[in-house]
């Protein structure tokens, strides 16, 4: 009697220990499983990430051929003086401006809303023929606005800004030749600051300047 006790307790005994032994390695694999997906999915994740990383990096397409890497509106593939400043006239070739020697201003101004030539503006352009009359080079006339309106408004009213000073020019005798274009950028490129500017109240951006054409 007292043997099959023993033997019966002995039993139970290596049975719990199994069942401990069963729950613990159990437990571990559940433990291993859980870090193997974990790792799993940070590798995905991490993946991912360099991938989108890559596309943004390497742009393919239009994409590509727009990009302004300065934001002086001349596309990087056109653009021969890439970091310029916003706050700089810049060329058709994306350069800054350069004033002519004996040009003393490349830029006229104009009141706001207005494509009117002011007194000021006519006694420099004709300043303008004077010396171009004497030392003709290629130019394009480039309108700007402040941002005290709509773009499609500031668009037009730089547009009429330089169509005013091409004819002006031109009525003083001035070979039309010399003109290549008279175009506006409405107020994509402002030289006073946006907060100076919302003021309305200076008149540094609504100009139309003299960009040799070379």
């Amino acid at each position: 009697m007292w043997a099959a006790s023993v033997s019966s307790a002995w039993v139970l005994t290596i049975h719990s220990t199994r069942c401990r032994f069963a729950a613990r390695v159990n437990s571990g694999v559940s433990m291993l499983t859980k870090i193997i997906v974990v790792v799993t999915l940070s590798i995905a994740i991490f993946l991912a990430g360099c991938h989108s990383a890559e596309r943004l990096e390497k742009p393919s397409g239009s994409a590509a051929t727009n990009l302004d890497s300065d934001q002086d509106l001349i596309p990087d593939s056109r653009d021969q003086c890439p970091g310029s400043s916003v706050r700089q006239p810049i060329g058709p070739n994306g350069c800054p401006v350069i004033n002519h020697p004996g040009l003393y201003h490349n830029w006229v101004n104009f009141d706001s809303g207005s494509s009117e030539l002011r007194p000021d503006a006519i006694a420099i352009l004709s300043e303008w023929v004077n010396h171009l009359q004497r030392n003709p080079f290629k130019f394009e006339l480039i309108g700007h606005t402040d941002s005290c309106s709509s773009a499609e408004a500031n668009n037009e009213l730089s547009v009429m800004r330089a169509t005013a000073v091409r004819n002006h020019l031109l009525s003083l005798g001035l070979p039309s030749g010399l003109v290549v274009a008279a175009r506006g950028q409405g107020s994509s490129r402002l030289l006073e600051p946006r907060a100076i500017d919302a003021t309305c109240s200076s008149e540094t951006n609504r100009r139309v300047e003299l960009v040799d054409a070379k």
